[in-house]
Order: C-alpha cells, then sequence, then structure tokens
C-alpha cells in the first residue's frame, strides 16, 4: 500500500503521468517474443501494480487535458468580463482618482508610491484600479501598481474624461499635481 501512495504522490504531475504512462505501456504491451528477449521477471510479479499504475497516469493525463480544454474555452468569456470590469472601474473614478492615473499614464510609469491609508489609494486599491506592490516597504510610500489594461484606458481616454472647465483651466497642471500630491505624499495632509 505504501508504494502506492507513493506512486500516486509522483504522478500527481502532469509530465511525470506521461513518462510512467509511456514506460508501463512499453513495459506491458512490448512483443518481448517477437524481439526475442525474456520478459522481465517484475512484469510478471507486479502486472496488476504496473496496470493499475498505467491507468492511474491516463487518468491523470485525461483530467489535465480536460481542464486545458475548458480553461482554453473560458478564455474569451474572462477577458470580456474583465474588459467590462475594467471599464466600469474607469467610468467610477472621481476627479482625485483620475488625476493620480492619468499622471502615471501622462509620466509613462506604471508604479506609483502613495501612502497606504491614504482615503484615495485606499479608494484606488478597493476598486481595483491599483495593486499593492509585493515586498517589505514603509507604510508612507507604498508602490502601488496600476494594471496593464486600465493604463492602456487611461491612456486613451484619461484626459477626456475630466469634466470640460477643469481640463480647459489655465491652471490644470497645477491642480493635477497638487490632487496627486495630496494623494501620494504623506506630509501633505
Amino acid at each position: 500500500m505504501d508504494v502506492l501512495i507513493s506512486v500516486l504522490n509522483f504522478l500527481k504531475s502532469p509530465r511525470a503521468s506521461a513518462v510512467v504512462l509511456v514506460f508501463c505501456g512499453l513495459v506491458l504491451f512490448v512483443p518481448y517474443d517477437r524481439l526475442n528477449i525474456s520478459r522481465p521477471a517484475f512484469v510478471d510479479n507486479y502486472e496488476a501494480l504496473v496496470t493499475t499504475v498505467l491507468f492511474v497516469s491516463l487518468a491523470v493525463l485525461l483530467i489535465e487535458a480536460m481542464h486545458y480544454v475548458v480553461r482554453i474555452v473560458r478564455i474569451p468569456g474572462i477577458k470580456r468580463r474583465r474588459a467590462s470590469r475594467v471599464q466600469e472601474i474607469f467610468l467610477s473614478l472621481n476627479l482625485d482618482e483620475l488625476c493620480v492615473l492619468y499622471v502615471m499614464v501622462e509620466s509613462g510609469t506604471k508604479i506609483i508610491k502613495g501612502e497606504y491609508s491614504n482615503h484615495t489609494m485606499l479608494s484606488l486599491r478597493q476598486k481595483g484600479a491599483l495593486m499593492m506592490a509585493g515586498g517589505t516597504y514603509s507604510s508612507v510610500e507604498y508602490p502601488h501598481i496600476i494594471p496593464d489594461d486600465l493604463f492602456e484606458i487611461v491612456r486613451a481616454g484619461g484626459f477626456e474624461r475630466f469634466p470640460q472647465d477643469f481640463r480647459s483651466s489655465t491652471r490644470f497642471v497645477d491642480e493635477v499635481r497638487a490632487r496627486v500630491d495630496r494623494a501620494t505624499n504623506w506630509r501633505r495632509w
């Protein structure tokens, strides 16, 4: 029984299952009499175990193949749902949040440092517009990452999303800079 458990643990990997399937198939189905060689003794002694391992590895490979086909079939739906979700995120941004993402796009960076507990950064994280970078950082300058698809949407329509009176203002750049500074610089608020 311990041998069977150790073999089953080994067969969790699809690559290992493929190797074991080929080996067991060769051991069981090679025409030894036509090749003029004697059948190995372990095949006669453990034929039931080798056959069981053959079927288990075949089952693992079939399940992996079905899982792969299901993933391939679901990809268009997942992409469609993600695109609509990103569009919802983009349309739900308030002016401060839009300023932060707009500055990221205009500067060409996908990472911005901001305070962990700042209300604007927290709102962007909760909406899914920013993600926290992994690692150990200071809570007052924590790096936040914008997803690629949202980055492209803000690049394409971020400026038009600002209110007309705001974007046509002569102090547009100063206003955007002040809003981003309040959102990212912990000393400012």
